[in-house]
């Protein structure tokens, strides 16, 4: 029988209600300025909560962002420009 029940203290992304800007920058792979933009432009939602600090991201938000992702064509990174370092 398989126990499908998560360990005691472990809690994925998707068992909370809100994420901080970093944490929600975190699950997409992006930066937490691009995250803030994503609110500002309404992509993401963000909520001040009653017992004040920072404003956080909604996970229901945040789902429905990763829920209209969609695939990148092979053809697309074919022909995308080749990846290069940065010389310092």
């Amino acid at each position: 029988m398989e126990n499908s029940r998560k360990p005691l203290g472990w809690l994925g992304w998707q068992d909370c209600q809100f994420l901080s800007l970093a944490e929600a920058a975190r699950v997409v792979g992006r930066s937490p300025t691009w995250t803030r933009n994503a609110i500002c432009t309404g992509e993401l939602e963000a909520v001040y909560l009653p017992t004040g600090g920072r404003e956080v991201v909604t996970v229901k938000s945040l789902q429905a962002l990763v829920d209209r992702s969609r695939s990148v064509p092979r053809q697309a990174l074919n022909s995308a420009r080749p990846l290069t370092s940065a010389v310092h």
